[in-house]
């Protein structure tokens, strides 16, 4: 996939708001060195622009938490309240940290990931 394929920025579905999304569902929107450089320059353009006040950052496909109970866009555009929405990010993102980042990060650690080893990306 191009590089300028990875991350897709919309910008007019909601004043004032960016959602920044990464385009890599074959790869479960994975960020390699490529994808994290493209996300890198979405957000300086978001940072740039002053009418931008809000960024959501999410993912192309299917999502780790279903999409009803998909924490970012619930609390971003549903939740009733402040509370609310915090309430949901707490929950959501358990249930992520319990189910792939901690067995994810302890994978990673040590040199390894989905797909392979490790390999050395500094000259990107």
């Amino acid at each position: 996939m191009a590089e300028h394929n990875r991350v897709t920025t919309d910008t007019s579905s909601y004043p004032g708001i960016s959602v920044v999304a990464i385009n890599r569902p074959d790869r479960k929107n994975a960020v390699d060195p490529l994808t994290a450089k493209a996300l890198y320059e979405a957000i300086l353009v978001f940072e740039d622009d002053p009418k931008q006040n809000v960024c959501v950052l999410t993912g192309a496909g299917s999502r780790v938490v279903p999409k009803g109970e998909s924490s970012c866009y619930y609390s971003a555009y549903e939740a009733s309240s402040f509370q609310d929405a915090m309430s949901q990010e707490f929950n959501a993102g358990s249930k992520v940290i319990s189910q792939e980042a901690i067995a994810g990060a302890a994978k990673f650690s040590k040199g390894s990931g989905r797909h392979g080893s490790f390999k050395d990306h500094s000259k990107l």
